[in-house]
């Protein structure tokens, strides 16, 4: 669930039955009632009403038990149905009609909103309160004599991409078919014929298509300063992006001087779309000199985590590539380096380490506003770029079809970024692991040895499913 989506709920037993679906999804045990009254800040009481409406409502996916002598909630089944439940809490809030209908420009006031959503003044008047202190998050205000948004264009895209984006689930934009096309078929073309050959997000980059041609409709135009219009009208990809885009925005934007300030926001939201997957193009060639201007920020990092700059050096490419891209968005707007609350709770929790040394660095470096927002994105973005070629060694037993069976069931919770290597035929000894350079052996029979070469991991005689889940999360974090 985003966070905004949270932050603009106004009626507090929502937020609360909310929160405690999102402990109970997030948890990998059962909670008790006890912990859901001191993290939600109420009484036993009130949780217990909150668990039973809860349960009324959702009989399938949680169950209410005793463990570890304490009245807990479970629950039981995939996720999907408490998301799809949590979702249809939110969907109904009142904010995110006033945020669609501003944004369809269908010009009501306050008395008219509270009429439509059967509210009263007063209550219309709270959820503007709380729709205002979000806004200030994307630097906007709320005109509430005209119901606009106030700020910078640029700003206000990126919030209403937000939006549609991640809001909530039913908050993706209605994009009709013959639009769809259409805008498919210009990115196919400047993939193609105009060699801009970076692997992008698709969905992403129609929602921004979608809201940069109904905010031109509308008459919202986008501004830039003259320098950096005349910066990217340097940068051969940008000209290509133009030559390939401006039939696309030649119908919709008659004036030469918008169609060109329009083209650069649509050339800087297309790199918000790419993705940084291996052997592919992060990053096109007229772009260097500022790749360059990263590297004395990314060789200081490798240097302060005490990585290996040469075995590491797909990750810093990436990452080079990556801060290279933000540092181009930024010139749009800095909201760009904004990053989700939940990962950065993960970066931070998960990669302490390499999330405190990104912040040691971004802190010395004046471009980068959103500190904590943009080194998560760099320590996830490291955590999965890195060297990491773990060797696992499994050791296995077991009548002839039994042991076939169980290589079948290793192969599918190795990780790609795991080397592994089956032992039937030699005896399973310290040095046969040090000779292998194993970092983890996985056994399910007795060892003559003791074996101190490597860390070990236990099976079953007979494996049970349970084992195979708890390996594949240990092999995912090794």
């Amino acid at each position: 669930m985003n966070t905004y989506s949270y932050d603009l709920l106004v009626d507090k037993s929502i937020k609360r039955k909310i929160k405690i679906l999102q402990i109970l999804l997030e948890a990998n045990r059962p909670v008790s009632l006890k912990t859901f009254s001191d993290l939600c800040d109420v009484s036993y009481k009130t949780i217990q009403q909150d668990i039973a409406y809860l349960i009324d409502n959702l009989p399938n996916a949680l169950l209410l038990e005793e463990f570890n002598h304490t009245l807990s909630l479970e629950k039981y089944g995939t996720s999907r149905e408490i998301i799809t439940y949590i979702d249809s809490l939110i969907s109904d809030n009142p904010i995110f009609h006033i945020i669609e209908s501003i944004f369809y420009e269908e010009k009501k006031d306050l008395i008219t909103y509270a009429l439509d959503l059967y509210i009263s003044e007063s209550t219309m008047k709270n959820y503007i309160k709380t729709f205002r202190k979000v806004l200030k998050d994307f630097k906007l205000d709320l005109d509430v004599a005209n119901f606009s948004l106030v700020g910078d264009e640029a700003d206000i895209r990126y919030f209403f991409f937000q939006y549609f984006r991640s809001i909530h689930e039913s908050s993706a934009p209605i994009i009709h078919n013959d639009q769809y096309h259409e805008i498919t078929e210009v990115l196919e073309v400047m993939k193609k014929e105009y060699d801009l050959n970076l692997n992008f997000d698709y969905y992403r980059a129609t929602i921004w298509m979608f809201i940069i041609e109904k905010r031109i409709e509308n008459q919202h135009f986008i501004e830039f300063d003259t320098p950096i219009l005349e910066k990217y009208e340097h940068k051969d990809s940008y000209r290509r992006f133009k030559t390939a885009f401006s039939s696309y925005l030649h119908p919709k934007v008659l004036n030469e001087d918008k169609r060109n300030q329009e083209v650069l926001f649509s050339y800087f939201a297309q790199i918000d779309t790419i993705i940084y997957e291996s052997n592919s193009s992060y990053l096109t060639n007229d772009f260097i000199q500022e790749f360059t201007e990263q590297d004395v920020l990314i060789t200081k990092f490798f240097i302060d985590s005490k990585q290996n700059l040469v075995l590491n050096h797909k990750a810093k490419s990436a990452i080079q590539s990556y801060l290279t891209n933000l540092s181009i968005l930024t010139e749009c707007t800095d909201l760009f380096q904004k990053y989700s609350r939940v990962l950065i709770r993960k970066a931070k929790n998960n990669y302490p380490d390499t999330f405190s040394i990104w912040c040691r660095i971004l802190e010395n470096h004046e471009y980068f506003s959103q500190v904590e927002d943009v080194a998560a994105r760099l320590t996830l973005l490291y955590e999965v770029k890195k060297y990491n070629k773990k060797k696992v060694l499994f050791a296995l037993t077991g009548d002839s079809s039994s042991v076939s069976y169980y290589k079948a069931l290793a192969k599918k919770v190795i990780p790609n970024d795991v080397e592994y290597h089956f032992l039937f035929n030699r005896p399973l000894t310290n040095e046969l692991l040090s000779t292998l350079q194993i970092d983890l052996c996985v056994y399910n029979f007795e060892p003559q040895l003791t074996l101190t070469s490597s860390d070990l991991y236990r099976l079953s005689d007979i494996p049970l499913d349970t084992e195979w889940q708890e390996l594949q999360d240990l092999l995912f974090n090794i």
